[in-house]
């Protein structure tokens, strides 16, 4: 094992940070003392935790989008049913690893054993455990016992040792250990090099399996500190925490491409982002802003442990480019027309459809009325479907994007802001929000190409980044709307049909005509091949372009949806996630890029809406919804894994 293999070895990255900090409060506030230490430990130690959790998943070669919400599920049923006597104790801090250990399971067979993207596949499951969560959002629960309160952020030593401290070293050694053991071994391993490792004799799938319990189990030992913390039954604490895991997790110097890092890195780092929280506090900067800190922190730990795509020869990218900016073209053999593939590929998610509209027939009886129906799906699934096919571009590149909901809700903010409520500056704000969605799709494309980080990571921290500016130009048009003659078109109809359904209508055929009728289509899906069918400087120029493209669709639905009030603009885009991926991934494009046709995921997008309105129509509950979609997701991963081995 070398130096930079062992755990922990980067952890002077983090050590540096932390030591930043610490002089920064220093000069702030005075020397720290006691106080701080003990406040530090309980404000970032449930991200510590959840960050040494994901250090088992990120070594193993694997992401994991799941941690935030196991800490939500779990810091719920812990103050939901937790009794004040030690028994109900013993039993719930027990109880919340073992929740997040199930889940865990659930995602290593998938991962491991069905060959399925782990991207995907958390993310999914991340969203039935947020549904799971959901439930409980309309029931009052009385506050966490105080005993169990006082082990989180109590004192093990009076003015000398926190409690919390114990606890951090507690996980930090039980990580190290079981990362020193053999089955820590063969988990860096696989982490390293799955070839090579299955060469070596090693169960690559077992060990990924592995993987993905002990991380559920830290993750649902996260969930118990953050009860123990709060004491309050908030579904939502955990909905910040994924940005700050791998914020921490960078900046702790775990290797994000897998096969390095360790628990003290994880806890340092984790550390160094709540020291920054509560600098960014201390300073009297507004809150909100915090999560462009942690964003920004992730993108100098990407930059630091060089979390590269295994495909993306970034040095190439950008000789490649730079030669071009000289007069010199490299050679590139032409790709010719795009060829699409066989409409067949779409056959699956249209039997479902129509299985869906049946039973819709069948519940509505006589009174099902079907140009009212196909009018109302129609136009209620405009923007999933804008934002599903900006989606599937990035995804038909293997990447993916997280940024978009941000993305959506910045640029109804910014539509809303330059109408002001003026049919005369409509056409002013509709290019200004498309050209914000497209700008900021092709930074993450740039970052992806130029530097060679993972599409994962580059949007997850620029989404950090963006809410802060969502959040600022949406308190800047509180008092402004968007123009009665917007909202007339937008909400208006023509003959009975909304014109949104037209808008729908108008985007797929674009989308078909665009992708199936020129090179576009067959750039972007050589960009996904390995090794790259494209010369370095396309293949550049793909990933610049289909990042853009997303950031184009996403800019689009917001303007779509800017006619919500402010406060809603705000979270315009964040039910789009998961919707969006599941959308292409059952229209029939790979989460591994290479096949599918991104109108396919138009297609996707009218089955989950026709899906969710027969659910309405049934009264079935919003979180049983989320589980829905989700189960759907998993659906189509498997099933298109099946049909590429195949």
């Amino acid at each position: 094992m070398t130096g930079n293999d062992r755990p922990g070895a980067s952890a002077w990255w983090p050590a540096s940070f932390l030591a930043a900090g610490v002089l920064a409060w220093w000069i702030t506030l005075g020397a720290p003392d006691y106080f701080f230490l003990q406040s530090l430990l309980i404000t970032a130690g449930g991200l510590a935790i959840a960050t040494v959790a994901q250090t088992f998943v990120l070594v193993n070669g694997s992401q994991g989008l799941g941690g935030g919400a196991m800490i939500s599920l779990v810091n719920v049923l812990v103050v939901f049913f937790m009794r004040d006597d030690p028994a109900s104790m013993a039993l719930w801090i027990v109880a919340g690893p073992a929740l997040g250990a199930v889940v865990g399971v659930l995602n290593g067979v998938l991962v491991g054993y069905l060959g399925l993207s782990s991207v995907a596949v958390t993310l999914a499951t991340s969203f039935a455990v947020y549904g799971t969560t959901l439930l409980f959002l309309d029931v009052t629960a009385p506050p966490a016992p105080d005993g169990f309160m006082r082990l989180a952020i109590g004192e093990a030593v009076p003015g000398i040792v926190p409690a919390s401290l114990l606890i951090l070293a507690g996980v930090g050694v039980g990580a190290f250990v079981v990362l020193r053991s053999r089955l820590g071994r063969a988990v860096r391993a696989v982490g390293r090099d799955p070839d090579a490792a299955r060469a070596a004799g090693i169960d690559v799938a077992f060990t990924r399996l592995i993987a993905h319990v002990l991380a559920g189990a830290g993750y649902g030992l996260a969930g118990v500190f953050v009860a123990g913390v709060t004491g309050s039954a908030d579904p939502l604490i955990g909905a910040p925490t994924v940005l700050q895991i791998y914020a921490a997790a960078a900046i702790g110097g775990i290797g994000l491409g897998g096969g390095r890092g360790g628990p003290q890195g994880a806890i340092l780092g984790a550390l160094v982002v709540g020291s920054v929280t509560s600098l960014l506090f201390i300073a009297d900067i507004d809150a909100y802003w915090s999560t462009a800190g942690e964003g920004l922190l992730l993108l100098i730990g990407l930059l630091l442990s060089r979390s590269f795509y295994p495909f993306v020869p970034a040095g190439a990218i950008r000789q490649a480019w730079r030669d071009r900016l000289g007069g010199t073209r490299e050679a590139t053999p032409a790709l010719g027309a795009y060829e699409p593939e066989p409409a067949r590929r779409l056959a699956p998610p249209a039997i479902a459809f129509v299985v869906v509209v049946i039973g819709m027939v069948a519940l509505s009886g006589e009174t099902f009325r079907p140009l009212d129906y196909a009018s109302y799906l129609l136009a209620s699934t405009v923007l999933l479907a804008i934002v599903a096919a900006g989606q599937a571009t990035v995804l038909s590149t293997r990447g993916i994007d997280i940024s978009l909901p941000a993305t959506m809700a910045l640029s109804a903010s910014l539509f809303a802001t330059l109408t002001a409520g003026s049919d005369r500056f409509a056409l002013l704000g509709v290019p200004a929000a498309l050209a914000l969605g497209g700008a900021i799709g092709a930074l993450n494309g740039g970052l992806v190409a130029l530097l060679g980080i993972r599409s994962l990571f580059v949007t997850l921290a620029i989404t950090g980044v963006l809410q802060g500016a969502v959040i600022d130009l949406t308190m800047l048009s509180t008092e402004r709307f968007v123009s009665a003659g917007v909202v007339t078109v937008l909400t208006g109809s023509v003959l009975g049909v909304p014109n949104l359904a037209f808008v729908l209508v108008g985007f797929a055929i674009a989308v078909v005509l665009a992708m199936d009728r020129t090179t576009i289509g067959s750039r972007l899906r050589a960009a996904a091949l390995q090794p790259p069918a494209l010369a370095p400087g396309r293949l550049g120029v793909a990933l610049v372009s289909a990042h853009a493209i997303a950031g184009l669709c996403a800019g689009l639905a917001g303007v779509l949806g800017s006619i919500d009030p402010a406060p809603a603009r705000f979270g315009v885009g964040d039910t789009y996630l998961l919707p969006s991926v599941a959308a292409a991934v059952l229209g029939g494009v790979a989460v591994t890029g290479g096949r599918g046709r991104i109108v396919g995921a138009v297609l996707g997008a009218l089955l989950i809406t026709a899906v969710q309105i027969l659910l309405e129509r049934v009264g079935v509950h919003y979180g049983f919804a989320q589980i829905a979609i989700a189960v759907l997701l998993l659906a189509g991963l498997v099933a298109g894994t099946r049909a590429m081995r195949h």
